[in-house]
């Protein structure tokens, strides 16, 4: 006997998807939404509950990177999209799906990039995406020359919180871990005929993450960052310092945007310089460690700015 679903709201669906899926004692869950139906961890309590209750996810921050990507097909280059911090796919999904280009999906967690990989697949996106299991960070060897990994660990209670519980030489690591690169590493920099678009969110790591990069932030058309101040402390990083470093980075040659979750804010971006983000940034960082303050900071070249 089977249920039929149709009849119900996308929330409902997605609810009744969750209860079914931990009724019945499963690890994944499959849901709907405008990009097709995405496979994640059933205890994700954030992206995927998003995600099927109103077929989105980070709207506003993939619209202004599927936009950047036409803008620079238009003036024939070639978009290549790199997603730090991929997890499910999302993001990545969402921009290819309506902007020209290639993608680069970078997933550290095995279980979580199982899933990726399938939902790039389902998506139609297998020519367009390739996808690592590699973690982005600071250097790829220790002061030996010693290759490094990262061990991931997962949030208990959200399956989609997952971050970089240590690091170190990757033959004194478990299986599990990750290959760790510099994004620098990754990136083909060099090559002229692209659009480097680049989306990180790394649950913290975001400090090691951009350290690796600093030809990559150079050579972007445009850059999302997750500006997470609970994330960043649990990680070990002092919130305020990671916001001054990133604002006074970009200022002599980028301007900026911040942009809330859809879920807190309207969609519409609105480009601010530098200092006006970084004292937004600092703001927020003297508020109550709440876990659900967070912000995706834009950054762009300034010759783009109005």
């Amino acid at each position: 006997m089977t249920t039929d679903l149709a009849p119900l709201s996308a929330r409902a669906k997605a609810a009744a998807a969750f209860r079914l899926a931990r009724l019945l004692g499963r690890t994944e869950v499959t849901v709907g939404g405008s990009l097709g139906r995405f496979t994640g961890h059933t205890d994700d309590a954030v992206m995927l509950r998003h995600y099927g209750r109103t077929g989105t996810w980070s709207a506003a921050g993939v619209n202004a990177l599927a936009a950047a990507a036409r803008a620079a097909a238009r003036d024939g280059l070639a978009p290549l999209l790199v997603d730090v911090g991929a997890s499910v796919g999302l993001v990545t999904a969402g921009i290819l799906g309506q902007a020209p280009g290639t993608a680069l999906a970078l997933e550290p967690d095995p279980e979580t990039f199982s899933m990726l990989v399938r939902n790039m697949a389902s998506a139609g996106l297998n020519g367009r995406v390739t996808t690592l299991r590699r973690a982005a960070g600071a250097a790829n060897v220790d002061a030996t020359g010693a290759p490094l990994a990262a061990r991931m660990v997962r949030t208990p209670g959200n399956g989609g919180d997952i971050r970089v519980a240590s690091v170190a030489p990757h033959n004194e690591c478990q299986p599990e871990a990750a290959p760790l690169s510099t994004l620098d590493g990754i990136v083909p920099l060099n090559d002229k005929s692209l659009a480097l678009l680049l989306k990180i969110d790394t649950q913290g790591h975001e400090p090691d993450v951009l350290a690796g990069a600093p030809g990559a932030l150079a050579r972007a058309t445009l850059t999302m960052v997750e500006f997470w101040p609970h994330g960043l402390r649990q990680m070990g990083h002092d919130p305020a310092s990671f916001a001054t470093r990133l604002m006074g980075r970009v200022a002599t040659g980028m301007a900026t945007a911040a942009l809330l979750h859809d879920e807190h804010t309207r969609q519409e971006i609105v480009w601010q310089t530098p200092e006006t983000v970084l004292q937004y940034l600092l703001d927020l960082c003297d508020t109550a460690d709440d876990p659900g303050r967070q912000v995706e900071v834009l950054l762009r070249p300034s010759q783009v700015y109005p």
